[in-house]
């Protein structure tokens, strides 16, 4: 389990106000297809930081059926919501991976950094997610930008490699629709980004 990408994404990032939404941690070389179920002692549940900026924490379990672990969060006031999770070995106190996402209630509002640990995450706050737009991604550390390199997999294509520093953000074309998983390696951690870009009618919008 430790030797493959783990991730946390959503069956929609996208919802209304009172909606519920469906994460999955899932672990393998298939994403957003999960191979290997991890084990609900590995995490120690899903954290969400609220549009707020108010903290919960969901619960998880077991979902044999996508091979991956289950949460639900209810947005319950719009904007964004920043959700992650850690990955850790049984008696041991650092995490051995982290993973986060984004889920978008009606309308963007400002991104909040998990702040505790390596996370891969954008560098604005005003973070959307529209086709065709430039994703600018850092690398952080307890809330400090520092540098790596980023691996991409989008959801079209093979995977490719960029370069971060502290000054210079990791440039994302996200030329199509549908979803992305960025991952990298800090401070001893394996962190993983993902996100979706939506469908769009019009090539002009």
């Amino acid at each position: 389990i430790y030797g493959h990408y783990n991730w946390i994404t959503a069956e929609s990032h996208y919802g209304g106000r009172g909606e519920e939404v469906r994460l999955h941690i899932g672990c393998g070389h298939d994403f957003p297809e999960s191979d290997l179920a991890l084990s609900e002692r590995l995490i120690k549940g899903v954290n969400v930081i609220l549009p707020c900026g108010g903290l919960k924490t969901l619960d998880i379990k077991t979902d044999s059926k996508s091979k991956s672990l289950l949460s639900v969060l209810k947005l319950e006031s719009t904007g964004t919501y920043t959700v992650s999770y850690q990955l850790q070995r049984p008696q041991m106190e650092s995490p051995v991976a982290c993973g986060s996402t984004v889920i978008i209630c009606e309308k963007y509002s400002d991104f909040n950094l998990n702040g505790k640990a390596a996370e891969i995450a954008p560098v604005n706050k005003e973070f959307s997610l529209r086709k065709k737009e430039t994703v600018q991604l850092g690398v952080f550390n307890s809330g400090e930008r520092g540098g790596g390199i980023l691996r991409v997999y989008p959801p079209v294509g093979r995977s490719y490699r960029i370069r971060t520093t502290q000054s210079r953000p990791a440039e994302i074309k996200a030329d199509v629709a549908g979803e992305y998983l960025v991952t990298s390696r800090a401070e001893g951690i394996d962190i993983s980004f993902t996100f979706s870009i939506p469908g769009i009618k019009n090539e002009s919008d």
